[in-house]
């Protein structure tokens, strides 16, 4: 089972709508029972970023959590999705 943190800047507002997109997205993958979502802000992230195996991010990420961070703009944007997606497969293996 895959830990995944969501983060932005207050750990409220984007995060949830990725969040919720994710949810529907493992849901019709089939991948849900594979994956637990969390969310947080950027501090807490940096506080506890061993905790997880990587991070889906809508804000600035310092570069200490660079190489956990993915960039989930693309899933606000809604352009660029399955590139974000491709690279959530890719970590969960």
């Amino acid at each position: 089972m895959k830990k995944v943190l969501v983060i932005c800047g207050t750990g409220i507002a984007t995060s949830t709508v990725v969040i919720e997109k994710l949810k529907e997205w493992l849901d019709k993958e089939q991948l849900n029972e594979h994956v637990t979502l969390h969310q947080a802000n950027v501090q807490d992230a940096i506080n506890k970023a061993n905790e997880y195996d990587f991070m889906i991010s809508t804000t600035i990420v310092p570069e200490s959590l660079q190489e956990k961070a993915i960039d989930g703009v693309p899933l606000l944007a809604g352009t660029g999705e399955e590139d974000v997606y491709e690279k959530i497969k890719h970590r969960m293996k």
